[in-house]
């Protein structure tokens, strides 16, 4: 659970990046555009590996992914989030815009932090999930009344197949009916 909450409030500060510059003029919009393409990219890593998270932020694209269980995740997260690290870093080192460097730099360190976070979890606690609760929860988002028709609708098709492989032999609802 707590692991969740520290990705969550790591979502937060990435998300958080693209949204309080709303207050901005709208002739000057392209740092922001920046920003949002910048973050864009970490979005995109986490949601490799937590699409139901992003999913419950609204990343309607991740409605049908589950999380990845495959085996080494934790050394493919770390070698995602070096590569993350590196292009943002590159970025930064070529942006002159100092409201984009600004958003790069909390960038960097959410990544950074939720990677160093990853990587002690990985070798000081015991592995523990709570796959039944973890799907449900994810169901849960997606069947939000306030959710449209076809977000709701991924909640039992697309997801509910994926789940089932994560079970070998297991039959998903969405076969039986």
């Amino acid at each position: 659970m707590r692991s969740r909450k520290v990705c969550f409030l790591f979502c937060i500060v990435v998300s958080g990046a693209t949204c309080f510059p709303l207050a901005a003029s709208a002739e000057d919009r392209s740092w922001i555009e920046a920003s949002d393409r910048n973050s864009a990219i970490v979005i995109e890593m986490q949601g490799a590996f937590h699409p139901e998270l992003m999913s419950e932020l609204g990343v309607d694209r991740f409605d049908t992914a589950v999380l990845d269980l495959a085996p080494e995740n934790a050394k493919r997260y770390d070698t995602a989030a070096g590569r993350v690290l590196e292009l943002l870093s590159a970025r930064q080192k070529t942006e002159s815009d100092p409201r984009v460097r600004d958003d790069l730099d909390l960038l960097i360190d959410a990544v950074g932090s939720r990677r160093r976070t990853r990587a002690l979890e990985y070798r000081l606690l015991v592995p523990y999930f709570d796959l039944p609760r973890h799907i449900f929860q994810g169901l849960q988002v997606l069947l939000d009344a306030r959710n449209g028709e076809s977000r709701r609708r991924n909640a039992g098709h697309a997801r509910d197949r994926r789940h089932a492989m994560i079970f070998p032999g297991a039959e998903s609802s969405a076969s039986r009916t």
